[in-house]
């Protein structure tokens, strides 16, 4: 059984010391004061009570009742930050407790027991869209956002950047939806402080009633409260990152889904999920039919045995294997599972209303980034690179391409390989590898990839000089537009004596070939999936080409590293 308390705070105005420091918190709480309901879980009352204590040692809570190890309190709103950093500290959860509008609202989750969810039928029969989607992902627009986003001095939600950070969301996905009629994007305003949630739908062809929501939150928080250096790169400019870059894929792929698809941006996540439960109370009264839930809160932090963590508690069963196979289908990211704590996140108050959630997340909860609520939750953190996140992008569009299916506009392709079945011509170590082990994961889009090395040794060192090709079949109809792009895994030998390790790319036209792309030994390779830059084929227009990928080691030492792999090949019209 869960416990369940209504407790009476009882004590007086004063500074509130402790981790948030007294000076700052004092400024903030002259903004918001006085009673409201939270919810919280029985293992964290005695927290709650040391927080509120810091600010009036004679406060008193007092238990009412008990129920599922979930408390329900009646609490100081000035007290919240302090609450925040005190559920952080002790018990790991990004605030750890759930507001809730009027003393109803918290009896009414008081008295709804666990409510036996209607689950969807999940099915995975969606690969097209999928793979066109995660085709489009890309590290580095996932990277320049989090530099945005962490640029900001805080995202406090009741600070002056705060409420900017929010404009500039807003803002950005604006321009990524562009002139798309079936698309908006709102600010969602909140009482009693000035951030606001922003939510993207895209409104679906034939469901279009039933909702699908991906979730990040946009505020941070440290010590200080409104004056503090909360650049929040991990705890979660990286969720609202990668759910941009999913953004960013589905308005570049024209993704119509059949069910709407909303992406959500969360206001003041930090001090007590207010944003995502504010907006979950106004879809209940209005009636809204949100099927599931996928909450991003922490994406590109990687300190854990496995990839991609499921937390199992406050979550739905169901949601999370169907997850897991998208992760297993999609990703090619390893996963595990864990539990959070109540109230953890945004997903939180979703599950709270008996709407299917899930919560995947960068690590085991036990390992995670010791720098957020600091103002060391900087990229620097993770190395500066967001190849972690890109996994969570490829599950964000995994989960809306399935779970709200759709279609793509492929109008604009002339031609697409993602080499899940066989049809180009190889020579030397050149082979479609099956979910190889060398990248990993040995393959960008699901579950195949060309690769130039051995699957059993995962390099190229044969002893000897090795070399090899790999050429499309013909492509026609290229124009003055046409480009080529493609995702490659490249790891080689580095070294400035010599160009060792040679990689090209060639277009053969009636007998001829011209070099599009080309890296050698002295190009420091950097093992992880990239995509190539736009190579214009414009000077192929009206021809007939094929393309042709080329590696060739020059000699036969140091030939110890992984080679070359090559995925999603697109040419555009």
């Amino acid at each position: 059984m869960r416990q369940w308390l209504i407790a009476t705070i009882l004590g007086g105005a004063g500074a509130v010391a402790g981790c948030m420091g007294t000076e700052d918190i004092t400024s903030t709480s002259a903004e918001e004061r006085g009673p409201r309901f939270i919810t919280i879980g029985a293992d964290a009352i005695a927290t709650a009570q040391d927080a509120l204590a810091a600010r009036d040692p004679g406060a008193t809570l007092t238990p009412i009742a008990v129920k599922n190890g979930i408390a329900l309190l009646e609490y100081d709103a000035q007290d919240f930050v302090a609450l925040s950093e005190l559920m952080h500290e002790r018990h790991h959860r990004c605030s750890g407790f759930i507001r809730h509008g009027s003393f109803d609202d918290g009896q009414d989750a008081l008295a709804a027991p666990e409510r036996p969810v209607a689950a969807l039928t999940y099915s995975i029969d969606n690969p097209l869209t999928v793979n066109v989607l995660m085709s489009e992902l890309r590290s580095s627009a996932i990277l320049s956002m989090i530099e945005d986003l962490s640029a900001f001095k805080n995202r406090f939600y009741r600070s002056t950047t705060g409420a900017q950070a929010s404009d500039f969301i807003a803002t950005r996905w604006r321009a990524l939806a562009g002139n798309r009629t079936d698309v908006t994007v709102e600010q969602v305003t909140h009482p009693d402080f000035t951030q606001k949630s922003v939510i993207m739908t895209i409104r679906g062809t034939t469901l279009p009633n039933e909702i699908v929501v991906l979730g990040a939150h946009m505020d941070s928080i440290a010590a200080g409260g409104s004056s503090s250096t909360a650049p929040g790169a991990d705890d979660d400019a990286s969720g609202i990152a990668t759910l941009t870059e999913v953004v960013h894929a589905m308005m570049v792929k024209g993704y119509k889904p059949q069910r709407t698809v909303q992406i959500m941006g969360y206001a003041a996540e930090e001090v007590g999920l207010v944003g995502s439960q504010l907006i979950v109370d106004d879809y209940k009264a209005k009636g809204k039919n949100v099927v599931g839930v996928m909450q991003l809160d922490m994406t590109n932090f990687h300190n854990s045995d496995r990839d991609i963590w499921l937390m199992t508690d406050f979550t739905n069963p169901g949601q999370n294997t169907f997850v897991e196979s998208l992760i297993d289908r999609y990703t090619g990211a390893t996963h595990g599972r864990d539990s959070c704590g109540y109230g953890c996140s945004d997903h939180a108050s979703w599950h709270e209303a008996g709407i299917p959630a899930s919560m995947p997340f960068e690590t085991r909860f036990d390992d995670f980034n010791p720098e957020i609520h600091t103002p060391g939750d900087t990229l620097e953190v993770s190395d500066n690179n967001t190849d972690h996140a890109v996994k969570f992008a490829r599950l964000g569009a995994a989960f809306a391409g399935e779970l709200a299916k759709g279609t793509v506009d492929l109008s604009k392709e002339l031609f697409r390989e993602d080499f899940e079945t066989a049809g180009w011509t190889n020579t030397g170590l050149w082979h479609r590898a099956t979910s190889s082990r060398c990248g990993p994961p040995g393959f960008s889009s699901p579950t195949h990839a060309m690769y130039f090395g051995s699957d059993t040794t995962c390099n190229f060192d044969t002893g000897a000089r090795v070399s090899g090709t790999m050429t499309s079949p013909t492509i026609t109809g290229i124009t003055a537009a046409s480009t080529l792009r493609f995702r490659f895994y490249r790891d080689v030998q580095k070294t400035e004596i010599s160009s060792n390790d040679v990689v090209k790319v060639s277009v053969i036209e009636n007998g001829n070939r011209t070099v599009i792309f080309s890296r050698t030994s002295k190009t420091a390779s950097q093992p992880r999936w990239l995509m190539s830059d736009p190579v214009s084929l414009a000077a192929f227009a009206g021809k007939s080409i094929q393309l042709r990928f080329e590696f060739d080691s020059i000699t036969q030492n140091n030939n110890q590293f992984t080679g070359w792999m090559i995925d999603d090949v697109v040419v555009t019209r």
